[in-house]
C-alpha cells in the first residue's frame, strides 16, 4: 500500500465520523481498494527559498542535481510554486540580498544577487511553475 492509498483511507475514515451533541460517533463505511487503479498522485508543493546563494555556490553536477530534485515535475520535491523576495541590499533571515534598483532613475539589474538565477533555473526545469 503506497502513501496515496493510506491518505485516502485516512480521509475516508475522518469523513465517516460525525458529531452528534458534541459526541463523536463512527459510522460504518466500506472502502474498496484496487491496487491496479491509478489514482491522482501528489504533484508537489511550493517553497520559499532563502539559501539560494548557498545553492548557487555548489559545483556541478551536484548543483544541477539539487535543482532537479527541487523543480522537475514528478521527481523529488516537484515544487509547483517558487516564492521569492525582492532584494533590498539588506539582510533577510539568511543572507544579504542585492537590490535590483538602487535609485529612482537607475535601470533595474536583475542579475544582481541570485534570485533571478534561481527563477530561471526553476522555469527551465518546470515551465509551468
Amino acid at each position: 500500500m503506497n502513501k496515496n492509498h493510506l491518505f485516502i483511507i485516512t480521509a475516508f475514515f475522518l469523513l465517516s465520523m460525525s458529531t452528534v451533541d458534541g459526541q463523536i460517533s463512527a459510522t460504518t463505511t466500506t472502502v474498496n481498494l484496487n491496487g491496479k487503479n491509478v489514482l491522482h498522485t501528489f504533484g508537489g508543493l511550493g517553497a520559499i527559498p532563502s539559501y539560494e546563494k548557498l545553492l548557487y555556490d555548489y559545483s556541478e553536477p551536484q548543483r544541477s542535481e539539487m535543482l532537479d530534485y527541487l523543480f522537475l515535475p514528478n521527481y523529488g520535491a516537484a515544487l509547483q510554486v517558487l516564492k521569492v523576495e525582492i532584494g533590498y541590499d539588506g539582510n533577510n533571515t539568511a543572507v544579504a540580498w542585492a537590490s535590483y534598483k538602487r535609485s529612482l532613475n537607475e535601470q533595474p539589474d536583475f542579475n544582481r544577487g541570485y534570485v533571478w538565477w534561481l527563477m530561471k533555473e526553476a522555469k527551465k526545469r518546470n515551465p509551468d511553475i
